[in-house]
């Protein structure tokens, strides 16, 4: 998403309260040891953080998380990469966490499916999220040009040979788009989240949702563990005793002046979301 922008890193604050995260995975970072700091700080000066510019320059992966959740210590990374052990300071459960930013060719992702199954747990819960910059199901792309088995294989073989389980998601089924016109536009699922069945037992009511895209051409996934699914029909009460708040107007100007991508109801949609998240604060 290029995290030197402050104006995304304000989107990632926002999606961090709307969707109450304690922990995110910001990828294509383009930040140096310096602005990776800084850019913790502006999403939350609270939090801590985990990167890998010791395997790319300028980074590509940064990880922010609650420490007072969790600890994550990174256990093996790459440029495609961070594989972290993850103890929540609550309940003492101790899992692993993949985070993923594969490649663009399929030549440069080789390393990257071979390395997956040796990360495998069998005695743990895992998770492992991402963009895996591939497909493992035919249905995944939508366009001129269809996908062929040989394409979609290597992360269907991945997947199978770590032990992989996939979960429906709701939201936004293709999570990229292209961004060009008319008939030569083409949407690709090709961010995903996978989990071992120690996670399914220990999370049955896992969930996984994506909303629409902000400023990147991708949708962010959002992935909730929590035994109560995450997103539900209760309704939003909106108090008329707000609007005489003295930063009530400010905080609506600030949030409708905000960019956003998509079509008119979807960046509508948006920024009802974006400000009824700062009511509920």
């Amino acid at each position: 998403m290029g995290a030197h922008n402050d104006i995304k890193l304000s989107q990632c604050k926002m999606i961090i309260a709307e969707y109450k995260l304690k922990v995110m995975a910001i990828l294509e970072t383009k930040l140096d040891q310096q602005a990776t700091a800084r850019a913790a700080r502006l999403i939350n000066p609270s939090w801590s953080f985990l990167h890998n510019l010791d395997q790319a320059p300028y980074g590509r992966i940064l990880i922010l998380y609650d420490p007072c959740l969790f600890t994550l210590s990174i256990i093996t990374s790459s440029p495609q990469f961070i594989h972290c052990h993850a103890v929540s300071t609550s309940t003492n459960l101790s899992f692993y966490l993949t985070f993923v930013y594969a490649f663009n060719s399929v030549n440069a992702r080789k390393s990257l499916m071979h390395s997956i199954p040796f990360l495998r747990q069998n005695s743990h819960p895992w998770l492992i999220l991402g963009d895996f910059n591939c497909c493992f199901e035919l249905n995944q792309r939508l366009g001129r040009n269809a996908l062929s088995n040989n394409e979609i294989k290597p992360l269907k073989s991945c997947l199978i040979n770590s032990e992989l389980i996939t979960f429906k998601k709701t939201g936004m089924q293709h999570t990229w788009n292209n961004k060009r016109i008319s008939s030569s536009r083409t949407y690709s699922s090709i961010d995903h989240a996978f989990c071992n069945q120690n996670a399914l037992d220990f999370w049955p009511a896992i969930s996984l949702h994506s909303p629409p895209p902000l400023l990147s051409d991708h949708s962010p996934i959002i992935l909730s563990l929590s035994s109560v699914a995450m997103i539900n029909n209760k309704s939003f009460k909106f108090f008329n005793a707000w609007i005489g708040e003295p930063d009530f107007q400010d905080e609506v100007r600030k949030i409708w002046h905000t960019p956003f991508f998509g079509n008119p109801l979807v960046i509508l949609q948006r920024k009802l979301g974006a400000l009824k998240a700062h009511l509920k604060l």
